[in-house]
Order: structure tokens, then sequence, then C-alpha cells
């Protein structure tokens, strides 16, 4: 079989459904450690605040269902132990999971008709909400929407453009589209403060890190970045220095492994600082593909080999 499928713990409603389809990756979630894709159960984090999300299309009266192309599922136990995941969390933040439905093929294999932009999954989530009725009197289908990150090269957002296949899934069903970032929030951009400060930039090249720090630096904060300062320890004197002056700082670079991380936080501890690490969680990649001059991919391998993901209540999300 080329499909696994995930029960709801939701009850199918008698009345007519309203179908809410969202795809995972790129969508609901994004890998921690800065890989294309989630590597495993420990390294995906969600995009916004989706269990809130998620919570409201119940609420509002949606079956919300996940649709996702998984394509190592089959060589590879993480695709599934990643999935478990993500449902496992939502059941302990919500009380509830959605649907969640895996097309196990691969492009290259022969059975596609399960991977989107096939409508094998929507059939199949079709025939899994009959099968739970107990009178055979089925409502239909009222409403369709489906959200996905695969948009196509016209979409304004570099992220949405590297393939077209969840556009092309709402097409092929009759679902009307919805793009991720009109659906899941993203947190606010970051404020500066009016106490002193030292801001510690974290996410790997073109997650938008210096974004961040050019807009802090509109508002008076010294913006350090290492490629331009040069060396780590240049960077961190420069710190210093700029903190002796009494004005908050920003540091910019990578800062994925706790080692590079590590200096700074000492640093604010000694000087008695505030200290906040935004941790920039979108990949770059796409952003990066836009430079005159990208960054080698192998700075995308060395970042996610030695990444450990930052913690603690100093920590803010960016996406």
């Amino acid at each position: 079989m080329s499909y696994v499928v995930f029960p709801s713990s939701l009850p199918v409603p008698k009345t007519a459904k309203n179908l809410f389809l969202i795809d995972v990756d790129g969508t609901l979630i994004t890998s921690k450690s800065g890989r294309r894709w989630a590597a495993d159960a420990d390294d995906w984090i969600f995009l916004g605040n989706v269990p809130a999300t998620l919570q409201k299309l119940k609420t509002e009266g949606w079956i919300v269902a996940l649709i996702s192309n998984q394509s190592d599922w089959k060589t590879s136990p993480a695709p599934a132990a990643k999935m478990a995941s993500i449902l496992a969390a939502l059941e302990s933040i919500n009380g509830w999971t959605p649907w969640c439905l895996v097309a196990t093929s691969t492009r290259k294999e022969k059975d596609t008709k399960y991977r989107k932009p096939a409508r094998g999954l929507y059939d199949v989530l079709l025939a899994q909400l009959c099968s739970t009725c107990t009178d055979c009197s089925c409502a239909p289908i009222a409403k369709i929407h489906m959200c996905g990150d695969a948009i196509g090269p016209a979409d304004p957002f570099p992220p949405y453009r590297w393939a077209d296949s969840d556009a092309a899934f709402a097409a092929a069903i009759g679902a009307i589209f919805v793009r991720p970032t009109d659906l899941f929030p993203s947190p606010p951009s970051i404020a500066p403060t009016t106490e002193q400060e030292l801001v510690l930039l974290v996410g790997n090249p073109g997650s938008g890190k210096s974004s961040t720090g050019r807009s802090l630096a509109t508002a008076g904060y010294i913006h350090l970045e290492q490629d331009v300062v040069g060396t780590k320890a240049a960077v961190k004197k420069a710190a210093l220095a700029a903190l002796k002056t009494g004005k908050s700082v920003v540091v910019d670079a990578t800062h994925g492994s706790q080692v590079n991380r590590d200096p700074y936080i000492a640093l604010a501890t000694d000087k008695k600082i505030p200290l906040r690490i935004v941790w920039h969680i979108r990949d770059g990649r796409p952003f990066n593909a836009l430079r005159e001059k990208p960054v080698p991919e192998v700075a995308y391998a060395v970042y996610s080999k030695h990444f450990v993901e930052p913690t603690g209540a100093s920590v803010v999300l960016q996406s």
C-alpha cells in the first residue's frame, strides 16, 4: 500500500462536512536544525502558533486533515516517528488529533496516485470518513480548503516557489487554496526595549537574522555582523566595547552551536545585562538563492551538524 492513515481522535459529524486539508513540512512545521526537512521525531518545530490555529478551525466546525508526501517512509523509520511526534504534540496541547494521511510513494515509483498533486489521498480520506458512519447516511462535503507551501514560481514569498504540488492538489479536488502565512500567524517582529540588552541572533544563512539586526539598529542598537567584523573573537571584543558605552547590542551570526552562544551568555551574565536569543527557524535557502553571492551549501551542512537547540526563557522565535 502506498499510503498510511492516522485517524482523528474526533468523531465525524453527521451534518454537512467542511474539510480543511493542511500540508506538513514547510507549512505546519520546519526543521529545528536548519536541514531542508526535519530529520526525525526531535528535529521539528511548529511554524507559528499551529495548535491554536487548528483549535480555532475545530471550533469553527472544520474537519482538519494533514496531507503529506513522505518519500523516505519505506526506507527509514524517521518520517513515521516524526509524524507520530507531531500528532502526539497536538494531542498534548489541544486534547485531540486531526486526521493525518501520508503518501509513502516516491517520485520515481510508478504508483504515485496517492502522492500530491494527485488526488488519491483525498479520495482515501472521503472513504475513511464514510466508513466511520453507522447508518450510511453520510452528509455531503460542503466546503474544502487546502493549505500548503508548494505554491509555484509566481508566489511572492520565496519559500513557496520550490514546487506547485499543493496548489495543484487543491485544484484537482476543487478546494479553495490558502497560503500558510495567511492561516498561521507568525510571531510579532522583535521590538526594541528601553533598557540595555544583548540580543543574540540564531539561524541558518538567509533565515532573516540580518533583517532583524537592521531593524534593531534603526532603534539605536549596535548591530555587529560577523560577516563584516571578521572573526568570532573580534565580534566578541566589539560587543564588549559597545556594551561598555551603555548601548544595546545585537550580534548577527548563525550561532547554531551551544559553543558559539556560550561566550555571549557568559558576557550578559557577567555584565548583568538582559539577554534575548532570537531564533530564526525558517529555512534560509530560498532567500540565500536570491543573493548576488549566495552562501555555499556546505555552510548549511556545517550549521546542521553542530546545531544545538537554544532553550530557556530568553529564547524568542521568529518565522
